[in-house]
């Protein structure tokens, strides 16, 4: 269609330019017609190019909207997308309030086991001080016991476990049902004294004097009797220091010490 168009143009200049100048002189209409030859050529030229231009145009305007087809097509996977997303902060913020809130009760917790730890602290140091003046008063006993001398007493039920009783003297004295497991009676001097229903377990006996004394029911399992006096032993059903019974030994412990 251009190349016609270029061709009736050409046809018409030339047709005017006879009807123009029918009576002058046409020596120069054979240049002129070379000139128009290469206008039109070079307009057929510029032409092509431009159609070649046009249809890269085209080209690239069908890639583009190919691409806005496969955009559009895209936007409800990403609306849907988006909406996942949405609900997942919906959940995430409402998973946060819980911690939230979960992290404040644990820190009110933790407060009140601050306070209940200072309040056990105070305890403690209590304790320590009451154990300290129980151990003092244990000392303090210790040294009275150590060396006493118990004349004539009815002492029943006593409780001196460990104690240190060492040079002490009994004289007419009755400790039935007292318990004086692990106490240190060496060199003890024990005269006409009654041990019923006694525990004398891991008892110190050495180098002390049993003179008129009763075991009767009393447990002296692993007491030391290592170099002792015994005179006048009264043995009762009396575990001796070697785990043995008494009345199973011809009623005695002296020879199972």
């Amino acid at each position: 269609m251009q190349k016609t168009r270029s061709t009736l143009l050409v046809i018409l200049m030339m047709a005017a330019a006879l009807a123009g100048c029918i009576s002058e002189d046409t020596s120069d209409l054979d240049t002129q017609i070379e000139d128009l030859d290469t206008q039109n050529t070079e307009l057929t030229q510029t032409i092509a190019e431009r159609d070649l231009a046009i249809s890269e145009l085209e080209a690239t305007i069908a890639g583009l909207e190919s691409n806005v087809a496969g955009l559009e097509a895209s936007i409800p996977l990403m609306e849907e997308q988006r909406d996942a997303l949405l609900a997942l902060l919906s959940d995430s913020q409402e998973f946060a309030n819980q911690t939230l809130e979960l992290a404040e009760a644990m820190n009110e917790t933790i407060a009140a086991l601050h306070v209940m730890l200072g309040e056990n602290a105070t305890q403690v140091q209590q304790l320590q001080v009451d154990v300290l003046e129980w151990q003092q008063t244990a000392e303090s006993n210790r040294a009275v016991l150590r060396g006493a001398f118990i004349d004539a007493g009815l002492m029943h039920h006593l409780a001196l476990r460990n104690a240190d009783m060492r040079n002490i003297r009994f004289f007419y004295t009755d400790v039935t049902d007292s318990d004086f497991t692990g106490s240190d009676m060496r060199f003890a001097d024990i005269n006409h004294a009654d041990f019923g229903y006694s525990t004398l377990i891991e008892v110190d006996f050495q180098y002390s004097f049993f003179d008129d004394v009763s075991f009767r029911h009393s447990d002296l399992t692993g007491a030391n009797l290592t170099g002792v006096t015994l005179t006048d032993v009264t043995w009762i059903d009396t575990i001796c220091p070697d785990g043995t019974n008494s009345d199973n030994n011809g009623n005695s412990c002296e020879n199972n010490l």
